[in-house]
C-alpha cells in the first residue's frame, strides 16, 4: 500500500517527490535480493535524478531472470521506462511511467 501512496505522490508533480520517496523507502521487502525491491530503488532513483540507481536496479532484474527465466517481473518494462524517460530528459514521473518502449523487433 505504501508504494501505491508514493506513486499517487509522485503523479501530482516534482513538489511531492520528497514525499514520494519517503514512502517508497517504507516498501522494500525484508528479503534484499527480492526482485520487488530493485524496482522501488529504480523508482527511487528516477524521483532523485539518478540514472546509475536505475541502471544498478535493472542490471539486478535482469540478473534475477537469467536465473530464473520466469522470474522476470511485469515491473521490468516499468524500471525500462523510467530509465528511458530520465536518459530523454524527462523527469515527470507520471510521463515517463506510461511512455512507449520500443524494442529491438519494434515493439
Amino acid at each position: 500500500m505504501l508504494f501505491h501512496i508514493g506513486q499517487l505522490l509522485a503523479e501530482v508533480g516534482r513538489d511531492h517527490y520528497e514525499q514520494a520517496i519517503k514512502s517508497f523507502g517504507h516498501s522494500f521487502h525484508e528479503d534484499k535480493k527480492d526482485p520487488w525491491n530493485y524496482y522501488v530503488s529504480a523508482t527511487i532513483g528516477f524521483l532523485e535524478g539518478d540514472l546509475s540507481k536505475i541502471n544498478q536496479s535493472l542490471h539486478l532484474i535482469e540478473a534475477v531472470s537469467d536465473e530464473n527465466p520466469h522470474k522476470l517481473s511485469g515491473n521490468h518494462a516499468v524500471v525500462l521506462r523510467l530509465k528511458k524517460g530520465l536518459e530523454s530528459g524527462i523527469t515527470d514521473y507520471k510521463t515517463a511511467y506510461v511512455m512507449p518502449i520500443i524494442n529491438s523487433v519494434g515493439f
